[in-house]
């Protein structure tokens, strides 16, 4: 058995350094958030091909990104936290992120960065959670509860 440590640098050839809070694709190789952008890239041309995982999570990955962009991201903080029955210290544990970034991302007190965005999407991914169905079933609960 060998006492060496895991490689826990960037797999991006332009990038490699230690990765505190990455990405891990079907193949092992840990990316720096910003750097999963750059193996985006060299799949982005290509349809999803179903047979590569790491290609379909991708894809999929970068679609999520773009609907976060566009949608009140505090909604989407509260309908997660709603949708798991956690608290935003909860929360902010799975996401890698402190529960005071989550209350002010909630509370409308600052927007998320690109890399939070990018995180948040990476989790809705590993929950199997569309932000989507996560945002009409809060709708529903809310409008069941003033009828």
């Amino acid at each position: 058995m060998s006492n060496e440590k895991p490689n826990n640098r960037c797999a991006c050839p332009d990038c490699e350094r230690p990765v505190k809070r990455g990405v891990k694709d079907a193949y092992g190789n840990i990316w720096h958030v910003g750097c999963a952008r750059w193996a985006l890239a060299m799949v982005a041309t290509a349809a999803p091909d179903e047979t590569d995982p790491f290609v379909e999570r991708d894809y999929q990955m970068e679609r999520i990104i773009e609907y976060l962009r566009r949608i009140d991201f505090a909604e989407l903080i509260f309908a997660v936290r709603w949708k798991l029955g956690v608290s935003q210290k909860k929360l902010g544990e799975l996401m890698g992120y402190s529960h005071q970034s989550i209350s002010r991302w909630e509370n409308r007190r600052q927007s998320p960065s690109n890399e939070a965005i990018r995180t948040m999407a990476m989790f809705l991914i590993e929950y199997n959670l569309s932000p989507k169905d996560v945002m009409l079933e809060l709708k529903r609960f809310k409008n069941r509860k003033t009828a």
